[in-house]
């Protein structure tokens, strides 16, 4: 499996207000999610990706694509993921602030 911490740009790299208010940061923030629950899915029950997608009933190239972070799911996909994982997504739109502070 990927090595996601080296993937993923941690908060600290963030400090630019620019980039926060970019596609590329919330497209890897919502990969970033996804990955987490697969792969705390796949510990949890000891399973490897061929046994997950079969779970999910999905391919086994999708399930490797999302752990890679090179997936391109419809938002319908995600859904459909995240309830068989037993998880709910929760999105909502909010107003950008004047500056952006990590959390």
């Amino acid at each position: 499996m990927p090595n996601k911490e080296k993937m993923t740009p941690h908060k600290e790299s963030f400090k630019d207000q620019a980039y926060w208010e970019t596609y590329a940061y919330w497209e890897a923030y919502f990969e970033d999610n996804l990955y987490r629950a697969l792969d705390s899915y796949m510990k949890k029950h000891g399973l490897n990706a061929k046994e997950l997608a079969r779970e999910l009933d999905i391919s086994r190239r999708t399930v490797v694509k999302i752990l890679y972070g090179t997936a391109n799911l419809s938002m319908k996909k995600v859904i459909q993921i995240g309830l068989k994982l037993g998880k709910y997504p929760v999105l909502e739109f909010k107003d950008m602030p004047e500056r952006i502070t990590p959390s």
